[in-house]
């Protein structure tokens, strides 16, 4: 077994992530920003995310890293502030990390990208793979672009192996911003005007996530690949929609409206930048990672969705 160093280890997917590590018997240690007493293992304060940040102690006898730790929400109040901090704490903070975790012989570096890193939208029918081109667009992904740049020179100059992992929006119990968003919506049985929308989305339950970071932590096969990691399903809203409904146990009301009236009264409510994650595809091909190491996705979407709102309404009930 593997004595494993994960950062963001508190976070949405880092909390589902450690116990599946420590149950399996690597020897994990965490960099937390404060301790916490949900974490059955080693814990290392990391105040915070910068490029002078020593990583000396953490990564004392490490042997992977596994970094999740990133700035994830975007603003529109300052898009040039908002560039800057992306850079600095998911560009060159990974990259400062990378370059003392080679000089302590770290074996290998396993970094949590995102498919937005290949843009917004795919075509009809032609999923993203992983030798699509990039075409990162908003802060984030470019940040995200920038420090697989970087690590991937850091990984030819030293030998340190590096896994890149683009998956999509991420779902499950403990689910935050949009997708919480939806379930509410969906809960409160407010009628949704989604009843035509065919373009599809890839999403990724937590647990296939997490079994895939799993896959790729020692097999030879994964050292210095890309790969993108989704469900098998992609899903339009609507379907969706009447999945959670289904979970929450609540009748859906979907009707119809044109494409081109939603998207004016997103811009006359100030929400138009969502309107691509709406009414736009993005779907993700996962066949390089089932196919190069074996990997299955073990929840079905459709299962991963219904466990998710039957979360949300114990939460709300409890």
């Amino acid at each position: 077994m593997s004595k494993i160093l994960v950062t963001g280890a508190t976070g949405f997917i880092g909390n589902s992530l450690v116990p599946v590590l420590v149950k399996s018997g690597h020897i994990v240690r965490c960099s937390v920003w404060r301790k916490s007493n949900s974490i059955q293992a080693e814990q290392i304060i990391v105040n915070n995310l910068v490029e002078q940040m020593d990583w000396t102690e953490a990564l004392n006898d490490i042997d992977i890293v596994i970094h999740l730790a990133a700035r994830v929400h975007y603003t529109n109040e300052n898009i040039l502030s908002s560039s800057e901090e992306y850079y600095k704490v998911n560009s060159l903070a990974t990259k400062n990390f990378a370059e003392q975790a080679a000089k302590k012989g770290v074996k290998r570096f396993i970094f949590l990208s995102s498919i937005k890193v290949n843009g917004e939208f795919s075509l009809e029918n032609k999923p993203f793979t992983e030798e699509s081109s990039m075409n990162a667009r908003d802060p984030y992904a470019l940040s995200k672009l920038y420090a697989e740049s970087y690590l991937q020179k850091i990984s030819c100059d030293t030998g340190m192996q590096i896994v890149i992992l683009r998956p999509p929006l991420v779902y499950g119990p403990n689910v935050k911003a949009n997708f919480l968003n939806l379930i509410k919506l969906v809960d409160q049985g407010w009628p949704l005007p989604f009843a035509k929308l065919k373009n599809k989305r890839s999403l990724i339950y937590i647990d296939n996530l997490i079994s895939a970071i799993c896959a790729v932590i020692t097999d030879k096969k994964a050292a210095n690949q890309l790969f993108l990691v989704s469900d098998d399903e992609s899903w339009t809203l609507s379907e969706l929609v009447r999945a959670l409904g289904e979970g929450l146990n609540r009748r859906t009301k979907l009707f119809s409206v044109p494409v081109v009236f939603l998207i004016w009264m997103l811009n006359i409510l100030r929400r138009g930048h969502i309107s691509s994650r709406l009414f736009t595809s993005l779907e993700v091909s996962n066949n390089k990672i089932k196919t190069q190491l074996g990997w299955i996705p073990p929840v079905r979407s459709k299962d991963g969705i219904v466990i998710t709102a039957k979360w949300y309404q114990y939460e709300c009930n409890s």
